[in-house]
């Protein structure tokens, strides 16, 4: 290495610690929680009129696209819900992927500017204020007291 690629190399050296002990001087920002963050992306993001024109015009094709992103949407709030211990993590367990998506398409057929992701959200928390009935064949950790 020369002289001349030495000095670079600290300059670029200090320049990096003078960086990083400005950051920790400074502060940085709280990161924010892992288990509190979440996003949606896919079938989610895509506007209700386009859900709507896409089951009109190609059911047979679409159907199994939303009504998936309907499952997965349910799958992963519940999934959130039992990592950070809050909420009910069998929200939608006793209801058919056909019934989530037939709640979605009214609700789009009245929100055709919301995003899908707000009628997932929106059937999400009307399934979350029904209480099953409590009966042997309804099993669940979270209700049992056995989960965590």
């Amino acid at each position: 290495m020369t002289g001349e690629n030495r000095r670079w190399l600290s300059a670029v050296l200090v320049l990096v610690l003078a960086a990083s002990v400005g950051l920790t001087v400074r502060g940085q920002a709280p990161k924010p929680d892992k288990d509190d963050t979440w996003m949606m992306k896919g079938a989610a993001t895509i506007a209700c009129g386009a859900l709507t024109s896409d089951l009109r015009t190609g059911r047979s094709v679409w159907e199994g696209y939303y009504r998936n992103a309907g499952v997965s949407f349910l799958s992963g709030a519940n999934f959130h819900a039992s990592l950070t211990h809050t909420g009910d993590p069998d929200v939608g367990a006793h209801t058919s992927p056909e019934a989530v998506l037939a709640a979605v398409e009214l609700y789009c057929g009245s929100h055709p500017l919301d995003d899908v992701g707000g009628a997932l959200a929106d059937e999400y928390v009307r399934l979350a204020a029904i209480v099953p009935a409590e009966s042997p064949a309804y099993s669940s950790p979270a209700r049992s007291g056995r989960a965590h």
